[in-house]
């Protein structure tokens, strides 16, 4: 009897084992957002860059300052060189820029994360964003597309931004956005994608 038992419990252990595998999903990139129930409803546009002027391989963006509210819905990193997409979208606390390099900061929340998505195409996200907020975008995709300018201009919602450059000294593949700095030069050209 106690043959049987232990018998039993060995097939429903690996019948669960083979079921495991071949009922879940396998993925090849990791994502994490923070929903925020967004109520934006007007039409996605994506946030205008400047022109392109060169590549760079390293973890690069830029941040800004809401100038209304707004919802971000979608990310991408463009494709300048092979490689998976990797993407962060962070606020900072207390509505404060990063400091200077060689200075660091950590005072802000990650409210997305994507590492190693092989596909060229937009992250979906949902993030609410309200005036004043000190927003930061930062992608890596082997060698990102960099901006032809500095401190370029663009436009959420009719209303100008600047996009200030910004990143970390670490890979984006390993690890979310830590250590985060700004400083004069090109932007990496992140598509940011919103309602408003």
């Amino acid at each position: 009897m106690k043959f049987i038992y232990s018998f039993f419990h060995l097939f429903f252990f690996f019948s669960v084992i083979a079921f495991s595998q071949t009922a879940l999903p396998t993925f090849q990139a990791t994502h994490r957002n923070i929903s925020s129930s967004s109520s934006c409803s007007s039409a996605e546009t994506m946030m205008p860059l400047p022109s392109t002027g060169g590549g760079h391989g390293s973890t690069r963006g830029y941040y800004f300052i809401a100038p209304i509210d707004f919802c971000i819905t979608g990310v991408r990193v463009p494709t300048h060189n092979s490689g998976a997409q990797n993407i962060s979208i962070v606020r900072f606390h207390n509505n404060t820029h990063p400091p200077s390099y060689t200075g660091t900061t950590n005072a802000f929340d990650e409210l997305h994360l994507t590492i190693g998505d092989n596909s060229t195409n937009k992250i979906v996200v949902d993030i609410q964003v309200t005036a004043g907020e000190v927003i930061g975008i930062y992608g890596y995709r082997s060698q990102n597309k960099y901006s032809s300018g500095t401190n370029p201009q663009s436009t959420i919602g009719g209303q100008t931004v600047t996009l200030y450059r910004s990143g970390m000294q670490y890979s984006l593949t390993n690890s979310g956005m830590h250590d985060i700095w700004r400083e004069v030069g090109p932007i990496s050209l992140v598509e940011m994608y919103y309602k408003n």
